[in-house]
């Protein structure tokens, strides 16, 4: 389908008929029961191979454009757009009116990337609602989502995109609340479980799989291209492995030489990349570069010793087709995937202690997020009593002989305080039924109270 006729569809047509083109049947209206006010859609490494994945990657200056698109279309809802290496996800706060479905949502997703179209998305879409999306951010800050269970730099990653969305104006009360309620999950499944105490990484995976495969990695001489966060990690991980022959490489020279002089590393200009990589045994690419930099041709045609290239980037540093040279295997994110299992299979004491405090912490969102409406009904059903007292203290006033003004005071004040006992009562028992019950009642009631007319 080609993007203007896309583009077309979003303004004219049935949404169903959009998704249908683009996804098959998975997410129709006709799928959806009930209110819906939290979506989740995305791809993960679970879901999608990194073929996919890759095309649907936002930088930094990407997401704050696909946030600002999203929050004129729909400026009633929240929106927060989450990208890394192992995942593209959109979290949206939905207006009470549902202008947003799950349907629509995936279709922005889809449309904010121009080189998805035509893309076959049937079983790489995820789609999250209420309760499950509010879960599947707490497991995902938690990194119980995560490619390599404890892994450090998700929760950063996630703060990172909130932050960002806020700064942005992109968020609202609902999603504010869900983030911060995730940083603190976060932070308790870190603070009362082992991962922290056993947290690995992608680095620390990839350096793994790259001794799985060459041994002993202290002889070996290794090229780091990117020097960023990701680098550096991979960086202390080889260097902790015993590895002592290391090059980084980066287009900023400087940035190279800098990280290179503090670590005590060699480091490359960009030009020569040809001539470091033909020498060394192992790669790790990290580098952020948005396309894929390094086909067959950087490398030699043959070689007198065997290579390995571990290329953890999103979108891939290398191309595929560079894996057909003879004497190279090469690896991406995705393959990291058996390595990470090992991981994952011997913390499940672990995984079991999270889990328990995920749910817990979805619970109390949940209960939150039921009776948030209550409180602004409250604050009315306060306003409306208080001027009633003042309306009634006027009258009273008005029929009494003239009062001093401390008297005045006095029955003030003994008037608003018995207002406000009768109203900490009645509204702690509105949010009592509201979590109990049913929030909806206890609004409507509120509301009746409120427009009745005071004679």
């Amino acid at each position: 389908m080609a993007q203007s006729e896309i583009n077309r569809k979003c303004h004219y047509s049935n949404s169903s008929a959009i998704i249908s083109d683009l996804l098959g049947d998975k997410y129709l209206p006709s799928d959806i029961a009930g209110e819906m006010n939290i979506i989740m859609v995305g791809l993960n490494y679970k879901t999608t191979a990194i073929e996919l994945r890759e095309k649907f990657s936002f930088d930094s200056e990407q997401t704050i454009a696909a946030l600002n698109l999203l929050k004129e279309r729909y400026p009633a809802c929240g929106f927060v757009l989450l990208s890394t290496c192992n995942r593209v996800e959109l979290y949206c706060s939905v207006d009470r009116d549902m202008v947003l479905t799950p349907d629509k949502l995936i279709r922005e997703l889809v449309m904010l990337k121009s080189n998805a179209e035509g893309l076959i998305l049937h079983d790489s879409i995820c789609c999250y609602t209420d309760r499950e999306a509010v879960s599947h951010l707490l497991e995902v800050a938690s990194s119980l989502d995560s490619l390599v269970l404890g892994e450090s730099q998700i929760i950063a990653q996630v703060r990172d995109a909130y932050y960002a969305a806020s700064r942005a104006g992109a968020t609202d009360k609902v999603l504010n609340r869900l983030f911060h309620c995730a940083f603190t999950c976060s932070k308790e499944v870190y603070s009362t479980t082992s991962i922290a105490q056993r947290r690995v990484s992608v680095a620390s995976i990839s350096v793994y799989q790259a001794a799985r495969v060459l041994g002993e990695l202290a002889s070996q001489k290794v090229v780091v291209v990117g020097v960023g966060e990701m680098g550096e990690l991979i960086i202390r991980h080889l260097q902790n492995a015993g590895c002592r022959q290391i090059t980084v490489v980066n287009r900023t020279l400087r940035r190279s030489q800098l990280l290179a002089e503090r670590m005590g590393l060699n480091y490359a200009p960009w030009s020569d990349i040809k001539v470091v990589m033909a020498d060394a045994d192992l790669i790790i690419a990290a580098a952020n570069a948005g396309d894929q930099i390094f086909d067959s041709s950087y490398l030699p045609l043959a070689s007198v010793s065997d290579k390995v290239i571990i290329d953890i980037a999103v979108p891939r540093n290398f191309a595929p087709a560079v894996a057909a040279l003879p004497y190279l295997t090469l690896y991406c994110i995705d393959d990291l995937a058996a390595a990470a299992s090992d991981n994952m299979q011997a913390r499940q004491e672990d995984i079991e202690q999270a889990r328990q405090i995920i749910s817990d912490d979805t619970q109390s969102f949940i209960e939150w997020f039921g009776v948030m409406d209550v409180g602004p009904m409250a604050g009315r059903l306060r306003n409306k009593f208080q001027q009633m007292a003042r309306e009634e203290l006027a009258k009273l006033y008005a029929c009494l002989k003239p009062l001093d003004e401390t008297s005045r005071q006095q029955i003030d004040t003994s008037v608003n305080r018995l207002v406000n006992k009768y109203l900490h009562s009645m509204v702690n028992g509105f949010y009592q039924h509201a979590r109990d019950v049913d929030p909806k009642t206890v609004i409507k009631l509120i509301d009746q109270i409120v427009s009745q007319e005071h004679r």
